[in-house]
């Protein structure tokens, strides 16, 4: 069942998100990606890598940060520290491109669950893609005007 079959998938992977919450994940980039660590010394070497042959190619950067929220029923997402400050110290990482941080973008959804494509799927949906995609052309016209120019 496992290798043939989508449903067993289904009624597992959804069994696993009803007996676990969004911690989980908090959890886990707290204990493998704090300072130091050998995940987050793995992370900022390729990173730098990244982002010297980035800069290398073009001088206009922008890193977007998808924030890691949490999705309380009826209630707008909130916003663990945890990935706050992985932000913060990928920022460190490559001070010379720009960044984007979509937190205060996702923070006007009244209730997070309209920011997942389903119940069943926590990847963003429609709306939150919309919001996704508005945010980044308006960062892109206030850094880069000249890119926008008709």
């Amino acid at each position: 069942l496992v290798q043939r079959s989508y449903l067993w998938f289904f009624l597992d992977f959804n069994v696993g998100n009803l007996l676990t919450s969004d911690d989980v994940y908090e959890d886990y980039l707290a204990e493998h990606y704090h300072e130091g660590s050998r995940a987050w010394n793995d992370f900022a070497e390729v990173f730098t890598q990244w982002c010297s042959l980035a800069t290398t190619a073009t001088p206009r950067v922008l890193v977007v940060f998808y924030p890691s929220m949490t999705h309380p029923a009826e209630a707008p997402p909130t916003f663990p520290s945890t990935g706050q400050a992985i932000s913060g110290r990928v920022k460190q990482l490559c001070p010379e491109v720009q960044y984007l941080d979509l937190s205060s973008a996702f923070s006007r959804f009244s209730d997070a669950r309209d920011i997942k494509a389903s119940p069943y799927d926590g990847h963003p949906s429609v709306a939150a893609h919309a919001v996704m995609a508005e945010e980044i052309v308006r960062s892109l016209g206030r850094l880069w005007p000249d890119l926008l120019r008709q």
